[in-house]
């Protein structure tokens, strides 16, 4: 690109001149890529209000995942904030666990509402970011609890699995949450 890039401002960068970090702790799984890619061509202005983060020499710190979205579509340039090059390492890792860590937390009802308001407005709840699980758990839950009427559901359904070690742990950790799994780690 023969633009100058200009450190703490959003400009335009081309998607070839942007490479993923590679010690980014984050993948993707196909479903929810898909559906990621969904929703950037529902309304590719939300790219405007949550940009890619990246160094001046393009290395991105935030926003692999959309990155590779957007690569996929076709895009030939992305918003992007850009950090100066002599970041220190560890303000980067600050800068990309804060941008994938949510601090929020849902409120379960008040969710269900909204994702049933938007449903019956004639929203697509496909868009809304959720998996398919997820989605299905609050439309089950959001009438009181309850499923056909008679038969009341958990709050919570439970599995333990025991492995061989930390790694398999956060391996089979990682694919469950892919898969839109709500999981977490415990230790004997």
């Amino acid at each position: 690109m023969s633009t100058t890039i200009t450190p703490g401002k959003i400009t335009r960068r081309a998607v070839g001149d942007l490479r993923e970090s590679d010690w980014n702790p984050r993948v993707i799984r196909d479903e929810r890529f898909e559906q990621l890619k969904r929703s950037i061509e529902a309304t590719p202005d939300m790219m405007k209000a949550r940009p890619i983060i990246a160094t001046q020499s393009g290395e991105i710190i935030g926003g692999n995942m959309r990155h590779r979205a957007v690569v996929d579509l076709g895009w030939k340039d992305v918003p992007t904030y850009t950090l100066p090059d002599d970041t220190p390492k560890n303000e980067l890792r600050e800068w990309a666990t804060r941008d994938n860590v949510p601090f929020g937390e849902w409120v379960p009802d008040l969710l269900t509402d909204l994702v049933l308001d938007h449903k019956e407005d004639g929203g697509s709840i496909d868009l809304l970011g959720f998996s398919d699980a997820e989605v299905s758990r609050l439309l089950l839950n959001g009438g009181g609890g309850e499923a056909g009427g008679d038969d009341p559901l958990p709050d919570v359904w439970g599995v333990v699995v025991e492995c061989e070690n930390e790694r398999q742990q956060l391996e089979l950790l990682e694919r469950l949450s892919g898969e839109g799994l709500h999981v977490r780690s415990l230790m004997q």
